[in-house]
Parts: structure tokens; sequence; C-alpha cells
């Protein structure tokens, strides 16, 4: 199991190559192509217990790691709790995942386009979540079409203690990240979040520490 820490989040994607916080992020990415070699899986789903973890910052950073090693990225968001996916990347929250799945938008139009290359599906305006959104056909249909595109697809979820639709989508997630706020996660939400995960067979392929301490390396 990949376990690392990152230091205390911040809501921008960082360039800095002498920054620790670009060094974690590198390693964690160089960790996962290394456990990938044979690549089983591509789309991972990105879990926290509740909000304010650090999750999507992670997620962002993560994936300009990838990208700036070559790697074909698309995030996928799906956080419809608390989406905030479109401002790293300075996007409209418009035309995206849910207008899709209500059949009110073609799917060419759902791909936004960066200057990081790393593609995007934001959430789109949340105004009517139907409870079938998860289960839809059109969306396995969508993931399974972008396996052959991309390198990796990273699926941004909602936390699990806010909204564990990652049960219904778990079908179509090779494997996911946990993201924990050290010394800010209760010990009784972490235990409510391991139950989900163990009682629903969800796979955990390592976590992300954030807000901790980084230190220079000698």
């Amino acid at each position: 199991m990949i376990k690392n820490k990152i230091n205390k989040p911040m809501p921008r994607i960082i360039f800095d190559k002498e920054s620790l916080e670009y060094s974690y992020y590198q390693k964690i990415q160089v960790d996962i192509d290394a456990y990938n070699l044979d690549k089983k899986f591509k789309v991972i789903g990105f879990l926290s217990i509740l909000s304010n973890e650090g999750k999507t910052t992670s997620l962002v950073n993560l994936a300009n790691s990838f990208s700036l090693n070559e790697s074909k990225v698309l995030i996928i968001d799906l956080e419809f709790s608390s989406p905030k996916l479109h401002f790293y990347f300075n996007i409209p929250n418009e035309n995206g995942i849910c207008e899709f799945l209500s059949g009110n938008l073609k799917e060419e139009a759902l791909i936004k386009k960066t200057k990081y290359d790393i593609d995007v599906i934001n959430t789109g305006k949340i105004e009517k979540i139907e409870s079938n959104y998860f289960e839809s056909k059109k969306l396995d249909q969508l993931i399974n079409k972008f396996r052959e595109v991309y390198d990796y697809i990273f699926i941004n979820v909602n936390p699990l203690l806010v909204n564990n639709e990652i049960v219904s989508i778990n079908r179509f997630i090779d494997t996911n990240l946990l993201i924990v706020k050290n010394d800010k996660t209760r010990k009784d939400n972490l235990e409510k979040a391991l139950d989900i995960i163990n009682s629903h067979s969800i796979k955990i392929l390592g976590s992300i520490y954030t807000n901790d301490k980084l230190k220079k390396q000698k």
C-alpha cells in the first residue's frame, strides 16, 4: 500500500520544482507508475472522509505531476456536494457531467482543455441531482470510452461521510486513494469511513496524509 505525506493543502497547482510540495507529489506519481507497470488500473478515485481535507488539491497536483511526466490525464469531477475543481483551472462550472447525464449536453462538449495539458470534465450546474445519475449506463459507457484514450482517469468523489456514492460508482473505478488530514481527522470518523470501504469491498491503493509538516532532506 502506497503511503505519502503532503504539506498543508493550498488551492493552487504547484509548478515550483524546488518546492517540497512538488517533490512529494512527484514521489507519489513515481510510486504509482512503478506499482502500475502492467497497467492494471487506469481509473483512480480520490476519497476523503469529510470536506476540506485536501482531496481536490491532492488530485489536481498529482494529475499535474503525471501530465508533466507525459501521461495523458483526464479529471472527472463527481463531487456534487461541493464542487471546487473548476476553480483550479479557471473555467466556468457549466456544461458538465450533470448536463450530459440529464440529456442536455452532447458528449463532444463535455471535455474542457486546459493550459496544463490536463483534460477536465466539471460537474456543471447542480440544480437537481437525480438519484440514478451515478447508476446511469451513459456514465459507464463514457468511462469505458475514455479508457481507450487516456493513461489515467482521476475521479473526484464526494467525501465518504457526506455522500457515499462511491458505493454506486465503485463498479468502474479500478482503485482509490484515500486522503486523510493528519491531526484533524477524528478516529471515530475514520472508523466509519473504513466500515464503508470494507463492507463494500472498495479497493484502496494507498493513502495520502495532508497537513503534515515537511522537512528538507539533509
